[in-house]
């Protein structure tokens, strides 16, 4: 079973997952179990990519079908306690609280 890599921006993190674009974007915005549901804004990104301060091979190992055959939904590689890429120029993040 391929592994596919998303970007999501609501909310953020980096995100390897079993699932196909459609069925990952069902199971993200219609929650599952510690999930709330809600709103989700994603991009699927080449699974060759890496980045120094994310852990993608360790994420896609751990990225494997349950006993019973089923595929895994999500392995989460957040984004928000990594500082700022060569690509960002001014990164700037707002609680929700404003």
């Amino acid at each position: 079973m391929p592994i596919h890599l998303y970007f999501s921006l609501i909310p953020e993190a980096l995100i390897a997952s079993m699932l196909p674009p459609e069925q990952f974007g069902q199971y993200y915005a219609t929650g599952h179990k510690f999930k709330s549901k809600g709103q989700a804004l994603f991009f699927e990104i080449d699974p060759t990519y890496r980045n120094e301060f994310f852990d993608i091979d360790g994420a896609f190992a751990r990225c494997k079908a349950k006993a019973d055959g089923t595929p895994k939904n999500s392995g989460r590689l957040d984004v928000s306690r990594h500082g700022a890429s060569h690509t960002e120029r001014d990164r700037q993040v707002v609680p929700d609280d404003g």
